[in-house]
C-alpha cells in the first residue's frame, strides 16, 4: 500500500574513529506515495536520537 510502512526502523552502530564519538545509524525502508521504494537515514551520537529522527521525518512525509 502506497504511504506505508511496514518494516522496522534498524539502528547500527557504525565504525568509530580516534578521537570522535561513537556513531549511530538509523533507517528503514518505506513505500512512497507514488508506490516507488524509498530508503530514509540518519546518523546521530545517540542510538534513540538517530531513530527519532527516522521516525520524525516519516512522520513529516506522511508514512505511517
Amino acid at each position: 500500500m502506497p504511504g506505508t510502512s511496514a518494516a522496522e526502523i534498524l539502528v547500527d552502530k557504525l565504525p568509530a574513529y580516534a578521537g570522535q564519538p561513537q556513531r549511530w545509524s538509523a533507517r528503514i525502508a518505506y513505500c512512497d506515495q507514488a508506490g516507488r521504494i524509498r530508503h530514509l537515514q540518519a546518523i546521530h551520537t545517540d542510538p534513540d536520537a538517530a531513530a527519532d529522527a527516522v521516525q520524525d521525518r516519516l512522520d513529516e512525509l506522511g508514512i505511517r
